[in-house]
């Protein structure tokens, strides 16, 4: 848990963590001539180095009170 970033799991659930398709699509024929699109891709750079540094562990260690109530409850929880 403690390696296991939620950028790990948002890749590996094949989530796109991109703003807007322009990121990552190659086709925008707009793209050269966009004002905005240097913003976009450095706010997508921002939120995936975001969800890089926040870990399973890390999730845990800040819901631990709540988390292990629900689970001895039988209650379920989302993250």
């Amino acid at each position: 848990p403690g390696e296991i970033s939620l950028l790990h799991i948002l890749d590996a659930l094949e989530e796109t963590l991109y703003l807007v398709p322009c990121i990552h699509e190659t086709d925008c024929n707009r793209m050269d001539t966009c004002v905005a699109h240097h913003v976009w891709k450095d706010l997508s750079a921002l939120i995936k180095n975001y969800f890089s540094g926040i870990t399973v562990k890390d999730l845990l260690e800040r819901n631990k009170t709540e988390f292990f109530e629900e689970l001895e409850s039988g209650q379920t929880f989302s993250i």
